[in-house]
Formats: C-alpha cells, sequence, structure tokens
C-alpha cells in the first residue's frame, strides 16, 4: 500500500507545484528555501562539477523528471 502512495498522482502534483513555487523565487532565497531533511530534500546545482553537500553523487547523473524508488535503485546500482 504505501509503494502505490508514493507513486500516486496526487504526490507528483504535489512536487511539480512546490518545485515551481520554489523555482519562482530571487536566486538569493532558493538555497533556504529547499528542504535540507526528511523525505524530500532538494539542492542547488550552481556548478556541476562541484555536487551540493549531502547530494547523492548518482542524483547528477539524472536527467531532470519524477522516478520511482525502483528507478532509483537502478541509478544507484548500474548492473555489472
Amino acid at each position: 500500500m504505501s509503494q502505490e502512495l508514493i507513486e500516486a498522482p496526487i504526490w507528483k502534483q504535489l512536487l511539480t507545484l512546490s518545485t515551481q513555487s520554489i523555482a519562482h523565487l530571487p536566486v538569493a532565497e532558493l538555497q533556504s528555501a529547499l528542504p535540507t531533511d526528511g523525505p524530500v530534500q532538494g539542492w542547488l546545482v550552481s556548478d556541476p562539477a562541484r555536487l551540493p553537500a549531502g547530494m547523492p553523487a548518482f542524483f547528477a547523473a539524472l536527467a531532470p523528471g519524477y522516478y520511482g524508488e525502483g528507478d532509483l535503485e537502478a541509478a544507484r546500482d548500474p548492473p555489472f
């Protein structure tokens, strides 16, 4: 049941709306507006060569978008 809840369309809508509201902030306010703990977190990437503290390295290789847990597991642990 919990996996269905996590990947339900309402969560994508909530993430889209919250991302849009943050994206419209002035640059000086972006970092402090991003969630830094809990199940939803955000990082401000200003230089792709330098990952922000706490950002998993495999996120840097992902294209923008929404990923299910299985998609992230595949990205984190690529097959040999």
